[in-house]
This record gives structure tokens, sequence and C-alpha cells, in this order.
């Protein structure tokens, strides 16, 4: 009996063995929840919000329609960028006050408080486009676009501004200020009593967006 024990008791590792497994063990598991949090720091905290922008918009209607593709690895910074980090930027728009980043090749870190954006391409095979979260929105002729104001808070957008020379249209944000939710709500919009065109604004590198579909509108050069 006694050699039997003694044979059960060297298969058992030492205790000072088993601690220093558990040691190297847990080692491990932090080494692993380190480099998962370095990751994470390096992605932009607005990237998830960006994926939530809708993948396709289509604008206008008929032979008017223009159609937008969402761009999964560029995003848009809507602050502007200097330094190293502007030097990395695939487009600049309004006057540096908006930068378009890879998302692989050096987007400024979360940190920075930098708000960022979604970025489409113009189909098929066009410019970049940035939404920059206003959307005009056309009531019939002959209405007020003012008037409709409660219509417009009840769909989860306020007005920014009515256009002078048109009264019956206005540029519109969502109240929750978000580009992607200004983006995801726009059939809520175009539901309104006597709605006639939403469009939500697109900055390109050469021309402003607004209304394609709508009589007497322009793109404007920026």
């Amino acid at each position: 009996m006694p050699p039997q024990r003694k044979r059960q008791s060297a298969a058992r590792p030492a205790p000072a063995k088993r601690i220093a497994r558990k040691r190297i063990a847990t080692g491990h598991s932090a080494a692993r929840d380190r480099a998962a949090a370095c990751s994470a720091a390096r992605r932009p905290a607005a990237t998830h919000a960006a994926a939530k922008a809708p993948p396709v918009l289509r604008c206008g209607g008929g032979a008017a329609t223009v159609l937008y593709r969402r761009i999964p690895d560029h995003h848009a910074v809507h602050r502007r960028v200097s330094g190293a980090a502007a030097a990395r930027a695939v487009l600049v728009l309004e006057g540096g006050r908006i930068a378009v980043f890879r998302a692989a090749a050096g987007m400024p870190r979360a940190g920075s408080g930098k708000a960022l954006g979604p970025v489409y391409r113009l189909e098929p095979g066009g410019a970049l486009a940035v939404p920059t979260g206003l959307v005009l929105v056309r009531f019939r002729e002959g209405a007020s676009a003012r008037e409709s104001s409660a219509d417009i808070a009840r769909a989860g957008y306020r007005i920014a501004s009515v256009l002078e020379y048109a009264p019956h249209a206005a540029w519109v944000r969502t109240a929750k200020g978000g580009i992607e939710d200004s983006l995801r709500s726009l059939a809520a919009l175009r539901a309104l009593p006597g709605v006639e065109c939403v469009e939500p604004q697109m900055l390109m590198a050469r021309t402003l967006r607004a209304a394609p579909s709508g009589r007497g509108w322009k793109s404007r050069m920026l």
C-alpha cells in the first residue's frame, strides 16, 4: 500500500507547479484583454454609429432617381483635421471642415473628439459623397414649410431653415442630431401630407447636390 500512495503522489503536480500554471494562464488571459482594449481604443468611437446608416440612398424619382451606395471602409470627420491626420485624408470638403478617411489608413483616434459620419459613392462608379445630416423637404407649391413644422416634428425632425425664395421648402435635421438618424428616417418625411420631394444634402468634390428632381433646384460649386 505505501508504494502505491507514493506513485499517486508522484503523478499529481506539486502545488507550486499548479500555482505557476495558473499564473501563466491568467497572464495569457490578461494579455488578450489588453490587446482587445488597445484594439477598441484604436477604433473610432463613431464607427459603429456610421455603420447604422442606410447602405443605399435613393434620391429623386422616376428618370431623375439618383442612387448613392455607402462605402463601409470610409468615414467622414465633420470637424477640421490638421497635421499628419489631414495628410492621410482621401478627400477634403468645405474648406477643410470635413475630411474623408479610409478606416484602415490612419483614422483620427476615437478620443480626438471628432464627429464621424458615413461616406457614400454616387452610382454607378461616381464620386464620393458625404451626407451632412441636413435634409431638404419640399411641399407642394403654395404651401408653407413653416406651417408644417408640427408635422415635421412628429416625423422626428426640426426645421433648420426655410428657403427665402421658396417658402414651401425647408432644410430639416433630425431631432436626435445624428447624421445616421437623419438618413434612416427619410421615409417618415416622405409620408407627410403635401410633401413632394425629400433629398438629403450630399457633399461631393465639386458640387452640392440638393434636390435633383425638383424644378428650379441647382447644384452649386463648393
